[in-house]
């Protein structure tokens, strides 16, 4: 899918092939329509596509946002599903986040043993040693540590009693996103 940004000051529009760029950062002045295009952005791209305000996520807010593609509503749709990877009680769209990239994850990790199982059950039937494993598809989660690593070098992200967890090659203190 392509957008047309708004012209830029050469006065030509700017297309953004999203096939291309995963990620898309708006920065603009007060009042310059920032909010007004992203809302548009999210009903063109639907389910394609989520949104997350620096500000709310860092800073809290009073009330949730379950406009479609919102943080939010994803998290809504996750725990009204009966999803037992995830917590039904967090605030906050940052960890609200982490939580819905961990639960991606622990379903990727079931399905992928799961099937992995099943084809090996199938092979060892049929008189083989077992099939070959396939890959373990690469999630949100995996992404996101490569660019949190990438952009912050010497840093860690770990995964400890089902949290996401922060820390230092220099040091063996951790904290919490909350922390960030």
């Amino acid at each position: 899918m392509k957008l047309t940004l708004p012209p830029r000051i050469s006065g030509r529009p700017l297309e953004v092939d999203t096939s291309e760029n995963r990620q898309l950062i708006i920065i603009g002045a007060n009042g310059s329509g920032k909010t007004r295009f992203a809302n548009r952005m999210m009903a063109d791209l639907g389910a394609a596509a989520f949104r997350m305000s620096a500000l709310k996520a860092l800073y809290g807010k009073d009330e949730e946002d379950l406009t479609p593609g919102s943080i939010d509503s994803l998290y809504r749709e996750a725990t009204g599903g009966g999803s037992t990877f995830i917590r039904n009680d967090i605030k906050g769209e940052f960890d609200r986040m982490l939580a819905l990239m961990l639960n991606e994850e622990m379903l990727n990790l079931v399905a992928f043993k799961y099937s992995n199982y099943r084809r090996n059950e199938v092979s060892e039937h049929k008189g083989g040693k077992g099939g070959r494993e396939s890959k373990l598809p690469v999630t949100r989660l995996d992404r996101m540590v490569r660019l949190w690593q990438r952009v912050f070098p010497g840093n860690k992200v770990l995964i400890e009693s089902g949290r996401m967890i922060f820390g230092s090659e220099r040091s063996d203190d951790t904290y919490s996103s909350s922390k960030l």
